[in-house]
């Protein structure tokens, strides 16, 4: 009974029970045996004795060497591709010249390009996985996918799940499934409209509208000589240095900064 008094250089409490440790520090407890840590293993509730030293390992109750063995699917297998072994399912591949797609080993040649798409192996370097499917293509760094086709992305836009082509270099930007040119048009409410404002150029609405000499008040551009002192109220545009809005109605302020409604 471990609530009595034992002593802890030579014996082990295992499962409520003492027991006596002729392993010194390499003595642990499985269930309610003493086994030595260096020989031996406990796996599933079991002592296994093995002569594996530190690659000793369980697999379910058994013991393998991780050297030249592994665990899959709770199965032992041996395999000679040392660090490069790996599991698939219940086999052993070597990760150099194969990948596990969906379960299945494929072989290749692509080195480090090599990766899965569905149950397929394909190379990076020349090939996409889109929507599960490989597509060649000859953009380098530049492809990308589109659902299931390969594009260009200096050239084109995914715009919506379609392949746009376009002129417009970094301005390109896609609005709904159209491209446009961000230097010269804005996408509002999902429409394409061209302007001449510049960096001035925002949307009100559908509306396109020049920020510093219009304003948009509740989806209506409103005209002004105000500049910064342009404001809102409700759809009309006033100007704060002399006119106050008021329970939405536009007031003159002959106080100045001392007005109020």
């Amino acid at each position: 009974d471990c609530n009595e008094v034992y002593n802890t250089r030579y014996q082990k409490c295992c499962d409520g029970q003492v027991k006596e440790n002729n392993y010194g520090r390499y003595g642990s407890c499985c269930g309610s045996q003493v086994y030595n840590t260096r020989y031996m293993k406990c796996c599933d509730g079991q002592v296994k004795e093995h002569n594996y030293g530190r690659y000793g390992s369980c697999c379910g109750s058994q013991v393998y060497n991780t050297r030249y063995m592994k665990c899959c699917d709770g199965q032992v297998k041996e395999h000679n591709y040392g660090r490069y072994g790996s599991c698939c399912g219940s086999q052993v591949y070597n990760t150099r010249y194969m990948k596990c797609c969906d379960g299945q080993v494929k072989e290749h040649n692509y080195g480090r390009y090599g990766s899965c798409c569905g149950s397929q192996v394909y190379n990076t370097r020349y090939m996409k996985c889109c929507s599960g499917q490989v597509r060649e293509h000859s953009y380098g760094r530049y492809g990308e996918c589109c659902g299931s086709e390969v594009y260009n992305t200096r050239y084109m836009k995914c715009c919506s799940g379609q392949v746009r082509e376009h002129s417009y270099g970094r301005y390109g930007e896609c609005c709904g499934s159209e491209v446009y040119n961000t230097r010269y048009m804005k996408c509002c409410s999902g429409q394409v409209r061209e302007h001449s404002y510049g960096r001035y150029g925002e949307c009100c609405g559908s509306e396109v509208y020049n920020t510093r000499y219009m304003k948009c008040c509740y989806g209506q551009v409103r005209e002004h000589s105000y500049g910064r002192y342009a404001n809102c109220c409700g759809t009309e545009v006033y100007n704060t240095r002399y006119e106050l809005c008021c329970d939405g109605q536009v007031r003159d302020n002959p106080h100045g900064r001392y007005g109020t409604c």
